[in-house]
């Protein structure tokens, strides 16, 4: 029995335009994990992983399902010609997810990183920021810089605590401060984005006059701050200052938190009153369904 060779191979004598196309269809535009055997993305009990896990808005698919960058770059080695042709698509296009361990993040993930870390262009790393791993965290990401030195666009996906107490607000610090010095110090001509969701979902608080407030009813305002904090010139000199003086960080947060305090009750006040309204349509709804029943022959 004769094994064609690669060049015997039908698609390798289309023409070239279409040779392209497929390229592109196949290694465009991927999202990869360094290896099944690094760091995880998920965390365990995680409300907004298992949220992602469910439907994924940047791939459509779920995290867990991402392939290996040795998966993807498989194919590539099945032919020189291949290699040749489309290993460019794939360098020039993939975005590599990260995760964030306990611990020291980079210690586990730089051996899979070895011979692509040049390539990287498009980063997303999901971190959670969880009171035991401030530390680590703004340690792990100082250096992603140096690591990927050709980087255009970083999204840091950040699972956090709501902000129902004091201690858990000021976990915002540990999210600002290395953004503000991977902005102007690291890494300050790539393009840098925050999505903030929050790692388990409840009531907050309740309020007489508003009812329950929900970490869903904090979220967006939350990230706004954390925004506002970034952009604040008093934050971003200390973010950059050699010492860390975490009080006066702390203060920053509180004051870009208060700016925003009227207009998230305002916020709170008219979603509160179109949940009242919504339940007096359907209440009467209701009572109108029942008028009817009533109306009709041997209705009681």
């Amino acid at each position: 029995m004769t094994i064609p060779s690669q060049s015997d191979s039908p698609l390798l004598k289309l023409p070239s335009e279409i040779r392209n196309l497929i390229w592109h269809l196949v290694f465009s535009d991927l999202h990869v994990i360094p290896s099944r055997s690094g760091p995880q993305l998920a965390q365990d009990g995680c409300r907004a992983c298992i949220n992602i896990a469910c439907s994924n808005v940047t791939t459509g698919a779920s995290t867990s399902d991402l392939p290996s960058w040795q998966e993807v770059f498989r194919p590539l080695r099945t032919c020189k010609q291949i290699y040749n042709e489309a290993q460019h698509i794939l360098l020039s296009s993939f975005t590599l997810h990260l995760g964030s361990p306990l611990g020291d993040p980079m210690r586990s993930i730089v051996p899979h990183l070895a011979r692509i870390k040049d390539s990287v262009r498009r980063l997303e790393w999901r971190v959670h920021i969880l009171g035991d791993n401030r530390v680590d965290w703004i340690a792990s990401i100082g250096i992603i810089g140096n690591l990927f030195p050709k980087l255009e666009q970083v999204v840091i996906h950040a699972h956090m605590r709501p902000p129902d107490s004091y201690e858990k607000l000021i976990d915002g610090i540990y999210v600002a401060l290395p953004m503000v010095r991977l902005a102007k110090r690291e890494i300050p001509s790539t393009q840098l984005s925050i999505d903030l969701a929050y790692i388990y979902s409840g009531v907050m608080f309740e309020s007489p006059f508003m009812g329950e407030i929900t970490t869903e009813d904090a979220l967006e305002e939350h990230e706004l701050v954390l925004k506002d904090v970034i952009a604040d010139d008093e934050f971003i000199a200390l973010a950059l200052a050699p010492e860390l003086d975490i009080q006066s960080m702390i203060a920053a947060l509180l004051r870009c938190a208060r700016a925003h305090e009227q207009a998230w009750f305002e916020k709170l006040q008219r979603k509160r009153i179109a949940r009242l309204r919504e339940m007096e349509a359907a209440q009467a709804q209701l009572a109108g369904l029942v008028g009817e029943m009533d109306e009709q022959p041997g209705g009681s």
